[in-house]
């Protein structure tokens, strides 16, 4: 949480004018349709994590566009980090 809020700084803000890219699907263009995986969601420890798939044309991805990690407190879900071929969004904005 403290690499978040450094970053919301109005120094980090104005050193990091923007992103050219969504964060949370890892893509510039992204589909006009997102679904989870059917019996993709694993549960470990105080976490959960759910594979993401892109559907185009009706068509789902063979492959996980993205994982995404979150965890439940007091019966709300919040997002820890997306996963992605070769990285993630804590590597990216922190």
């Amino acid at each position: 949480m403290q690499n978040f809020r450094a970053w919301s700084t109005p120094k980090a803000q104005s050193d990091n004018a923007g992103l050219a890219w969504d964060p949370f699907l890892s893509t510039k263009d992204p589909a006009p349709q997102y679904e989870v995986g059917i019996g993709r969601i694993s549960h470990e420890g105080h976490f959960y994590g759910a594979e993401i798939y892109s559907v185009q044309a009706g068509k789902r991805s063979e492959q996980p566009e993205v994982g995404a990690q979150f965890t439940e407190d007091a019966g709300h879900r919040f997002c820890v980090n997306f996963y992605y071929p070769g990285g993630s969004l804590e590597e990216e904005i922190c």
